[in-house]
């Protein structure tokens, strides 16, 4: 039993606690795509009433389905742990600049101290950067195993 009581190693561990948050943004970022596919007219709308009048006529609806289905894909790769960092990089792509166009100017709380504001995003965000982080960065045993030999001279 390691130092934490559980039977696990750390490395085990974290890739369960990455499998969860990959889980829960997959679920977030399907769930979030799809109803606009099929509630009817919502992407549609989103780009012809939105995008469309903050700046990116005539793209508007075209650039919808693109982030809707590029939502959904991404989603996927995530729950398949394929291709991590470029699906993280494309939603952070896609939060920032709802951060930048929808959300900034309504504050920071999406409810109570506001609405419709930025705080999910940047929890959305944190998470995808913690999902795409390298491999190695996650890799505590070996720095906290006593087995390890230290150098100090390379501290």
């Amino acid at each position: 039993m390691n130092s934490c009581g559980f039977l696990f190693t750390n490395s085990m561990r974290v890739f369960k606690g990455l499998f969860l948050l990959r889980l829960a943004v997959a679920i977030i970022l399907l769930s979030h795509s799809l109803h606009g596919v099929f509630t009817g007219t919502d992407v549609h709308d989103f780009g012809e009433l939105l995008l469309n009048k903050i700046g990116f006529a005539p793209f508007g609806v075209p650039l919808a389905w693109a982030v809707v289905l590029g939502q959904v894909l991404t989603a996927l790769l995530l729950l398949l742990n394929r291709w991590l960092r470029p699906a993280a990089a494309f939603n952070i792509v896609v939060l920032l600049v709802g951060i930048a166009t929808v959300h900034w100017p309504e504050g920071w709380f999406v409810v109570g101290g506001g609405r419709n504001g930025m705080e999910f995003s940047f929890l959305l965000i944190a998470c995808l950067l913690s999902i795409s982080l390298p491999a190695c960065a996650w890799k505590t045993e070996s720095l906290t195993s006593s087995n390890q030999p230290t150098n100090s001279a390379a501290i």
